[in-house]
């Protein structure tokens, strides 16, 4: 017993972090309901952060250089909107009126497709089997409809959020370095040091993936929407923008951007359907290839198979908001978990040991 009351002793800090922690994520699960407009603050907050301190830097007041982020923002959203929202509307209507007859397309296609099968002589047991994974496929498809809905027409109603989230994010920068001021009383002054360092790359870690990620989805939503128009596809802007929005998911996004772009092609000629998928395929590859590990990967800093684990896991718990989420949460356990092995081998008898990590992630973030 009184190895384990030292063991506890020792480890007590360790110990009440992992308490607090855990106390915090059931506490913000049990208001997950009213988070979402703090979250936008915060996305809105990194993106708009490196605009007002360039200004400040070069001597503009931070609350007057805030000011001037927002109006130029407001305007750019303006011009933006009034440019892209009436040829989305317009190719919306016509998609309104497109899908009647693609239905009816695929369905006379099924019917084609099950007259040949019916035709063809299966063992009964295999037939039945078949006929099970069918309606399963067909199943999935159905719940998975019914909550792409449900999202979006939960967009519509989360416009409360999206109107509170940049007043947030405006106190949020106005107020960054009292922020930190009291943050820091918490701390005592022999931890400061760390602490705060460990704070930075849990910064940049998030810097650098929600920039990176939007950044990364507006080219590829661009680049594909350029793409289609080019090859005469039709609703190539609304379905450049749904490429874009699910490029925002790691590694399944691009795959479920595919699927609606492709769908449409399949309703043209087989040549249509092929030059889209090689468009997509090119698209694909410059994203993966050049995109993504300049933009994201030397930010976050995680093995392919650390990524897909925690997408993985992420939609188990929470669905697509869990996907969303997962890869900077892992991203900062990779943070935490990299100060905790350095601290313990400073412990050990290197002294250097403390510095070698963060030393090694801010140069991989520069």
């Amino acid at each position: 017993m009184g190895i384990l009351f030292d063991w506890l002793r020792r480890r007590r800090r360790l110990l009440i972090a992992a308490l607090l922690l855990v106390l915090g994520s059931l506490a913000l699960w049990r208001v997950r309901g009213i988070l979402l407009p703090f979250a936008l603050a915060i996305v809105m907050a990194y993106l708009l952060s490196p605009l007002a301190k360039a200004l400040t830097r070069r001597g503009v007041p931070r609350v007057l250089a805030l000011a001037l982020v927002y109006v130029v923002v407001v305007v750019a959203g303006a011009v933006a909107i009034g440019l892209l929202v009436p040829t989305v509307v317009l190719e919306l209507t016509r998609m309104a009126e497109f899908l009647p007859g693609y239905l009816t397309w695929l369905q006379e296609l099924a019917l084609s497709y099950q007259e040949q099968y019916s035709e063809v002589q299966i063992p009964l047991t295999v037939r039945q089997a078949i006929d099970d994974a069918v309606q399963s496929i067909q199943n999935a498809l159905l719940a998975h409809i019914g909550r792409a809905a449900q999202a979006i027409l939960g967009v519509f109603g989360a416009l409360f959020s999206f109107i509170v989230a940049p007043i947030l994010s405006f106190y949020m920068l106005k107020d960054l370095e009292g922020l930190r001021a009291g943050l820091a009383r918490f701390v005592p002054v022999k931890d400061r040091e760390p602490v705060f360092r460990l704070l930075s790359e849990v910064d940049g870690v998030m810097v650098g993936f929600v920039r990176g990620q939007l950044i990364v989805a507006g080219i590829v939503g661009v680049l594909m929407a350029g793409a289609l128009t080019f090859l005469g596809v039709k609703f190539a802007v609304v379905l450049g923008v749904i490429a874009g929005l699910t490029n925002i998911i790691p590694y399944f996004g691009p795959f479920l951007g595919s699927l609606p772009v492709l769908a449409v092609a399949a309703a043209g000629s087989t040549g249509d359907l092929l030059r889209v998928l090689i468009a997509i395929i090119i698209i694909q590859q410059i994203e993966s290839q050049l995109l993504a590990p300049r933009i994201i990967s030397k930010h976050v800093r995680l093995h392919p198979l650390a990524v897909v684990f925690a997408l993985m896991v992420g939609l188990e718990l929470y669905g697509v908001l869990g996907m969303l989420l997962a890869v900077p949460i892992a991203g900062i356990i990779r943070v935490v978990l990299d100060h905790w092995l350095a601290g313990r081998t400073a412990a050990a008898g290197d002294p250097g040991a403390a510095d070698a990590v963060p030393a090694t992630a801010q140069a991989e973030a520069g």
